[in-house]
C-alpha cells in the first residue's frame, strides 16, 4: 500500500469514527431531551388530571408512573395509525368492542366515531384503569360506551391479575410475565356469555390488547365470531397471541400484518392508510367478509 493509499485509508477512518461519534451524540442529545420534557411534564403539573387530546377527547391521565400516560403527556395522541385503522373499518352506528380497554384511548374515539345509535363495550379488570375510564366516559358525554370492570377469558370465574415491576398499570396482566407481581383477584367472563345477553344486532369490530391472554379471549368467543364474523385489530407481541391469531385462522379469517410505519398489506381495506404508526398489530379479516369491508374502508377515506 502507497503513503497516498495508507493516508486515504487514514481518512476514511476517521470519517467513519467522525459518523460513528456524531451518531452516538445525537442519540444522547435525544434522549437527554426526552428525559428533560418527562422531568417537566411529571414536576410542574400536578398528577392525575384530564388531558385534552389532539383528537379532542380528554383522559385522565399520569403521565409519572405510566408509558402510555407519558406518551399522551407529550404528544397528545397515541397509536394514532390504530386509530385510523378502526376508523376505518368502523362504520357510524356500528359496534366496538375494546377487550383490555386501559384508560380509554380506543374506547372514546369509537364510541365518538359510532355516535349515539352505535354501541362500544370497554372490558377493563384494572381497578385504576377502569376508574379513568369511566371517567372518560362521563368527561366526554358519551353514554354509548359501556364499562365492564371484568376480564374476557376461556372460562368464567376469577384471575389474578398481575402488576408490572415499575407499577406501570398499561402493562398488567393476567399472565405472570417476568417480574410482575400479584396485584388483585379479578372476574373473569366468556365473551360470548357476556355479549350475547344483550343481544347486539351487529359486532363489527374488536381490538384486543391483554399481554400474552389473547389466545383465552378469542376462545371464549367463539360464537361472537361465528355469528357476527367481526373485523379483529389484536397486538402481537407473544406467543399466545401467535397462538390466538391461528385459532381465527381456522375459524375463517385471513390474517394482514400492520406494518411499523402503519401501511398495511390489506389492499381491500386500508390501501388508503397514510403511513403512521400502527403499534405492532395484525388485523384479521373473515373471508366472507372483505369486500364488504374494502366498501367501508374506500367510503371512510
Amino acid at each position: 500500500m502507497t503513503s497516498l493509499e495508507t493516508d486515504m485509508r487514514r481518512v476514511e477512518l476517521s470519517s467513519g469514527d467522525s459518523d460513528h461519534m456524531a451518531s452516538k451524540t445525537k442519540s444522547l442529545l435525544r434522549t437527554l431531551k426526552h428525559r428533560a420534557a418527562h422531568w417537566a411534564v411529571c414536576v410542574l403539573y400536578p398528577w392525575p388530571r384530564g388531558k385534552r387530546l389532539k383528537n379532542g377527547l380528554t383522559l385522565k391521565i399520569d403521565p409519572k408512573k405510566r408509558w402510555i400516560d407519558l406518551n399522551l403527556a407529550l404528544r397528545s395522541h397515541y397509536e394514532e395509525g390504530t386509530l385510523l385503522l378502526i376508523e376505518k373499518l368502523l362504520p357510524e352506528g356500528g359496534v366496538f368492542v375494546d377487550v383490555g380497554a386501559n384508560i380509554g384511548v380506543m374506547s372514546t374515539f369509537a364510541a365518538r366515531h359510532v355516535g349515539d345509535k352505535g354501541l362500544v363495550f370497554a372490558f377493563e379488570p384494572d381497578a385504576v384503569n377502569f376508574a379513568r375510564l369511566t371517567w372518560a366516559r362521563r368527561a366526554n358525554r358519551l353514554p354509548q360506551m359501556l364499562p365492564f370492570p371484568v376480564a374476557l377469558g376461556a372460562n368464567r370465574g376469577v384471575a389474578l391479575l398481575m402488576g408490572a415491576p415499575d407499577g406501570d398499570g398499561g402493562l398488567s396482566s393476567l399472565v405472570k410475565l417476568e417480574g410482575f407481581q400479584e396485584q388483585s383477584t379479578v372476574p373473569v367472563v366468556r365473551m360470548d356469555e357476556y355479549l350475547l345477553t344483550f343481544d347486539p344486532a351487529r359486532i363489527d369490530l374488536i381490538k384486543i390488547d391483554v399481554e400474552g391472554f389473547e389466545k383465552d379471549v378469542v376462545e371464549g368467543a367463539a360464537k361472537v365470531f361465528e355469528c357476527y364474523k367481526p373485523a379483529v385489530i389484536m397486538e402481537m407481541v407473544n406467543d399466545d397471541a401467535v397462538r390466538a391469531g391461528e385459532a381465527l385462522c381456522r375459524l375463517g379469517y385471513r390474517s394482514f400484518v400492520a406494518g411499523e410505519k402503519g401501511a398495511m398489506t390489506l389492499d381491500e381495506v386500508c390501501e388508503t392508510v397514510p403511513k403512521k404508526l400502527v403499534h405492532n398489530n395484525m388485523l384479521f379479516v373473515h373471508a366472507s367478509k372483505t369486500e364488504t369491508l374494502s366498501s367501508l374502508a374506500a367510503n371512510n377515506a
